[in-house]
């Protein structure tokens, strides 16, 4: 595949006052080649942070970066010194007035898989020593996985970790509160549970025979904890699969946490979701798939849900489930026959106003094995590649963006959809990549992303048929593009430029050691109704 995320010279780009886009660029960042930009960081006021990453032969620099937010001026420039051997970044997060750089760490002889941080300051001085987090011991790196989320006030983190200490062991989930203004761990709580993030397409994942993985999870600002799993219901019948999402809270004064089940179908598995907080009620959002195999029908239900839920108690406050008419399904080139193979993700909950938008996208996944012999094997699992994803091509399209309306009273309003068809393909590891930025404005909703060029013409029709839209697989030849989705739901689309010498690149790293988190972000908010952009030049 083309490699064209090389930057030989990058800039920030400010896009600002939404009925109708405008473009100021800012300064060059003059970047070396192999400077790539991982992704921005929301810093104190006045300012913002990048994280980078230079490859130069063997060697690997980490590098934050700090912006002033109106001037676009770089402020510093601090290189983080990280081991290589072993180790890999799980996230880079501004908390408690200071950039974390958080990595874990794997001693193959202790069987220990330790997670450390190291910080920079916004004066640009950078921790010695790393300090370690924690540890725990396990056999095999496969067998541990890792989410952080930050409070809403930036204060506090939460690490959730999953692990076994060998094969035979059960899986449990840790939870560690951490002060991030204090450097101190607060907690550290268990639950007997498998909760490693993984998608229900893929059963390549140890999974347990209880739950079949992480859907949400987020910290408040009062130290609690929400999250979200599927569980698979017990049946005499062990391949008529069923299922039942829950939702536990972990209060920040107990130990035991608090159980919700959702009840939304047991034919229905929840393919992804995400929490928000709004006064004092949690919403969770996501997409549904209907999973169950039926005798002469292979038809299957798709759609979107949501549930407010009391913050304190647990309680469900509200509930609205709407399924893909046919009218949605032909727009996003699917059908109750096609949607069996699609696929679902939820990258914002947004608010505007007492609404909610509700974003996600659809995509398809295709996995080739592919024939490289032994040699080939060592060095994908020298590069820390999962041994079952080795010698596989991971074959994505992305078909669209779906947006739906949830008003105050939690109904959906609708659902509408902006087409994207942008394809990508990871070698050893499957992964996927967010394609687009959508932003809320006082305007309306906005998506920004790239289109290939026949499809300008094509997407101004209003009778345009999805089959006729081309894929675009490389930045260059494409258009920068963007979607305004209006109040009542209907979608304008308008380019805002060609790439050529600048291009927006939304898949900044491919390389398996350095992948961001899905819901990494290469924009920042600037003032009302503006957001700052990274661009590259292609050279």
């Amino acid at each position: 595949m083309k490699k064209y995320l090389l930057t030989l010279a990058s800039g920030l780009l400010v896009m600002s006052s939404f009925a109708q886009i405008k473009l100021s660029e800012g300064p060059g960042l003059n970047n070396d080649e192999d400077n790539k930009m991982n992704r921005m960081i929301e810093g104190e006021d006045g300012a913002f942070y990048s994280y980078r990453i230079r490859t130069r032969g063997k060697g690997t620099s980490y590098i934050i970066e700090k912006f002033d937010r109106t001037k676009l001026t770089t402020l510093f420039s601090k290189e983080v010194e990280i081991p290589t051997d072993r180790t890999k970044v799980l996230d880079v997060e501004f908390a408690g007035g200071k950039v974390f750089v958080i990595y874990r760490t794997y001693d193959k002889d202790k069987e220990i898989m330790s997670v450390y941080f190291k910080t920079v300051s916004p004066l640009g001085q950078v921790s010695g020593a790393a300090t370690e987090l924690f540890n725990r011991k396990t056999d095999h790196y496969e067998f541990i996985d890792f989410d952080i989320s930050t409070n809403q006030s930036k204060s506090k983190f939460a690490v959730r970790t999953t692990y076994k200490a060998n094969k035979e062991d059960t899986y449990k989930t840790d939870f560690i509160l951490y002060d991030a203004s204090a450097q101190k761990t607060i907690w550290t709580k268990t639950v007997n549970k498998y909760l490693k993030k993984s998608n229900p397409w893929f059963v390549w994942s140890f999974r347990s025979t209880e739950t079949t993985g992480l859907l949400g999870f987020m910290l408040n600002d009062n130290d609690d904890i929400y999250y979200a799993f599927n569980e698979k219901l017990k049946k005499d019948d062990k391949k008529d699969d069923r299922y039942n999402a829950t939702v536990e809270i972990l209060k920040a004064d107990s130990k035991s946490p608090i159980a919700t089940k959702l009840d939304l179908n047991a034919e229905y598995v929840i393919y992804d979701a995400s929490f928000c907080m709004s006064n004092n009620t949690i919403m969770l959002a996501g997409f549904f798939k209907d999973v169950i195999e039926r005798k002469g029908r292979d038809l299957v239900d798709v759609g979107v849900f949501n549930y407010k839920l009391n913050n304190t108690t647990g309680a469900i406050e509200g509930k609205a489930v709407k399924t893909f008419d046919a009218k949605i399904l032909t727009a996003i080139e699917s059908s109750p026959k096609k949607a069996r193979g699609m696929n679902y993700k939820v990258d914002y909950i947004l608010a505007s106003g007492d609404a909610f938008y509700l974003v996600g996208e659809q995509y398809i996944v295709t996995v080739q094995d592919r024939n490289q012999g032994m040699l080939g094997d060592i060095v994908g699992l020298a590069s820390g590649a999962n041994p079952f994803y080795i010698g596989k091509n991971f074959i994505y399209e992305y078909m669209d963006v779906i947006v739906a309306k949830i008003n105050g009273k939690g109904e959906f309003e609708w659902v509408s959809n902006s087409p994207l068809r942008n394809g990508t393909t990871t070698i050893d590891n499957p992964h996927v990549f967010k394609q687009y930025i959508a932003y809320v404005s006082s305007k309306g909703l906005y998506l920004f992303y790239n289109e290939h060029r026949k499809n300008e013409e094509r997407l101004l029709k209003p009778d345009y048929e999805p089959r006729d839209l081309k894929t675009q697989v490389t930045i260059h030849g494409s258009n920068f593009v963007y979607s305004k989705i209006t109040p009542d739901g209907k979608v304008k689309h308008a380019k805002i430029c060609e790439n050529e010498t600048y291009c927006f690149a939304p898949i900044q790293e491919r390389d398996l050691h350095f992948l961001p988190p899905e819901d990494a972000e290469i924009y920042v908010n600037g003032k009302p109704d503006e957001i700052i952009i990274y661009q590259e030049d292609h050279g």
